[in-house]
């Protein structure tokens, strides 16, 4: 007795295959229109020669890439099968753009590097300039107390907050004493927390370039290889 369901079986098998590609597909075509969004939101309006704007902008660019990847993949799964005419020379086009794509995140790699020491140099240079303002500002402060008459050393005292409530019965002298120790206390202590701050700065900022430039490798690399995969592909397919 035959089975009643072997002769419909191939049609179902191909309509489920259809609508499950079919759905991947959709699927890709809207995350490539997301990253083209993105795209033109990360680029626009551009600051080109800006090493700061260059350098996050490919982070931002590294960040983003996952999205086209999968959206490409998806597009480009089941080659040729279920694509209508239209669609098919639409095919080798956007695998040209995917390698085209990819050949751009490489060669964003010196740019990369490069911006990354221009930037290490800016902050270092910041850095020091800070310091030197830091510096400048507590010999000041430390001329004004040691020049202050003695009925002045106790109000400038306590305007920067060097001495407490109980200084009112000291002489001015060991005020002066007191304020002028506790202005070098601050002093160490501020540049040790400035100087922890732009170590903590520096660590990110290493670990910023490690990973967006092996990023861009990466990301550059998995392009071209989709986009070379998916013309042969299409190659074939004409065969």
């Amino acid at each position: 007795m035959p089975e009643p369901t072997s002769a419909s079986s191939p049609h179902l098998d191909s309509r489920t295959q259809w609508v499950s590609i079919f759905s991947l597909r959709l699927a890709g075509y809207v995350l490539l229109a997301l990253s083209a969004f993105d795209v033109a939101t990360i680029m626009f309006p551009p600051d080109f020669f800006n090493p700061q704007w260059e350098f996050y902008t490919l982070g931002k660019l590294v960040d983003k890439v996952p999205v086209p990847l999968i959206g490409l993949a998806l597009v480009f799964y089941g080659g040729l099968r279920y694509r209508r005419p239209l669609e098919k020379l639409c095919l080798r086009p956007l695998a040209l753009i995917a390698v085209i794509v990819g050949v751009g995140y490489l060669l964003l790699i010196p740019l990369g590097i490069s911006n990354s020491i221009r930037l290490q140099h800016l902050n270092r240079a910041q850095q020091s300039l800070q310091q030197n303002e830091q510096k400048s500002r507590y010999r000041q402060l430390e001329q004004q107390i040691q020049n202050a008459s003695p009925d002045r050393v106790l109000p400038l005292a306590r305007r920067w907050r060097l001495v407490s409530a109980e200084a009112d019965q000291d002489a001015p002298e060991d005020v002066k004493a007191k304020a002028l120790s506790q202005l070098q206390k601050n002093q160490t202590l501020q540049q040790q927390q400035s100087l922890a701050a732009d170590k903590t700065k520096q660590q990110q900022h290493l670990k910023n370039s490690i990973k967006w430039i092996v990023g861009a490798l990466l990301a550059g690399s998995c392009l071209i290889y989709l986009g070379i995969g998916a013309n042969k592909a299409f190659l074939l397919g004409l065969q």
